[in-house]
């Protein structure tokens, strides 16, 4: 569609919306001649030219909708990357000078999303959705929106299958940040998923679930916080349920990740766990954390070998240093069990701390130095109360440690 059938389709939109006596007002109206110079020049691309003459128009009478639904069309002509932003602006101001007529703004916010659902602008639709209903808080938008990410659940999910299926998980992270991920997501129950099969087949077979579950969601507080955190397990099902070979993952700023395998819709046997510090501003380096572990019913369960990063303080060295550390635990259930320590303290509130000694080489004087890591140990023995795995270091004893929000906790 070029873009004068645009103009076209838009100046008929404004006619329909506003009544065939539109332009029959007397053509010696400044305000109506300013509309209309305003719509011959989006017909012939002259955009900033149009947006001076809508705003003219507004100058002349700012209660009059005309010049903003002109001002609205001329960006949708524009298209470029402030198109949903610059709509949105201009078509607040005209619902807030609107003091009774809010349904033509209405109206041309739903028109408008329809249209960039028609040309593949799908994120744009939603964007445009989300801000109208936030807006005006009308129903039709809301049933508009609802309606639309009903629409995008297939072809949202048959994408992320596909970059699954390539192995591209950072563009799948991608979409899962977009517009269209968050207005599908919202269809999502607790404890009903929606499972994508390429074939549509059921059974036993690979397919793509998208899953709401709750995760522990600050741990610098003494008291259990959640949050509900979308994620998507892509591998092996059968009768709807994850068995098999799968992976689990979500857009978490420290890229988490679990590979391994599943039974009765949970982690069961062996599996890796990975998780990359995203934040350079918490730490200089971007550290990699692994996890390989056994898990039953998604509780740890056995023994388990934790790699992480270790950030040894510039007053070691001449600058600071990362290392990669190595632990290994041992769980029963879900319990993380007491691990061995090189030394023992206790803490004002009487925990006990583990210490335990790496010794790193300075990469200048080729000497060792000894570097003592901390772990806590009296909160081992407890049993996670809510059916969740460990959360932390200080919760829990969790090996992935206090900076990853405890996202390794949601299988469950």
């Amino acid at each position: 569609m070029n873009k004068k059938s645009i103009i076209i389709i838009l100046a008929s939109a404004i006619i329909a919306l506003s009544g065939a006596s539109y332009f029959a007002i007397s053509a010696t109206d400044p305000y109506t001649q300013q509309i209309k110079l305003g719509y011959k020049l989006i017909a012939e691309s002259k955009y900033t030219e149009a947006i001076l003459e809508f705003d003219k128009a507004i100058t002349i009478d700012a209660k009059r909708d005309k010049a903003y639904l002109g001002l609205a069309d001329t960006y949708i002509a524009r298209l470029d990357e402030n198109t949903v932003q610059d709509i949105s602006n201009i078509l607040k101001r005209a619902y807030e000078q609107q003091e009774k007529n809010h349904k033509t703004i209405v109206k041309k916010f739903s028109s408008i999303a329809k249209y960039f659902a028609e040309i593949g602008k799908t994120d744009w639709a939603f964007a445009l959705l989300n801000y109208g209903y936030e807006l005006t808080k009308d129903e039709e938008i809301k049933t508009q929106k609802e309606v639309l990410a009903r629409n995008a659940v297939n072809p949202l999910l048959k994408e992320l299958f596909g970059l699954c299926e390539l192995g591209d998980i950072n563009a799948a992270r991608n979409i899962i940040q977009t517009e269209r991920f968050n207005a599908v997501a919202t269809l999502v129950e607790v404890d009903k998923p929606i499972i994508f099969y390429p074939n549509n087949e059921r059974g036993d077979t690979k397919g793509l679930g998208l899953y709401m579950v709750q995760v522990f969601k600050d741990n610098e507080i003494d008291y259990i916080e959640y949050d509900w955190k979308f994620f998507l397990y892509y591998g092996d099902y059968i009768d709807n349920k994850r068995n098999g070979i799968g992976i689990w993952f979500c857009d978490s700023k420290d890229q988490y990740i679990f590979e391994g395998t599943w039974g009765n819709d949970k982690p069961n046997g062996e599996g890796v766990e990975i998780c990359i510090n995203q934040e350079p501003q918490l730490n200089p380096f971007q550290k990699q954390t692994i996890v390989k572990a056994t898990y039953s019913d998604g509780f740890y369960n056995g023994s388990i070998h934790s790699v992480e990063p270790l950030y040894i303080e510039p007053n070691y060295y001449s600058s600071g240093i990362s290392i990669q550390a190595e632990y290994d635990y041992h769980a029963l259930e879900g319990i993380y069990q007491p691990m061995e320590c090189d030394q023992e303290l206790h803490d004002e509130k009487d925990e006990t701390i583990c210490y335990k000694h790496i010794f790193i080489q300075d990469p200048d004087s080729n000497n060792y130095s000894s570097v003592r890591s901390v772990h806590m140990t009296s909160s081992l023995t407890k049993s996670p109360k809510e059916g969740v795995r460990g959360f932390s270091h200080r919760e829990f004893g969790g090996p992935l440690g206090s900076w990853y929000y405890g996202y390794i906790v949601s299988f469950l």
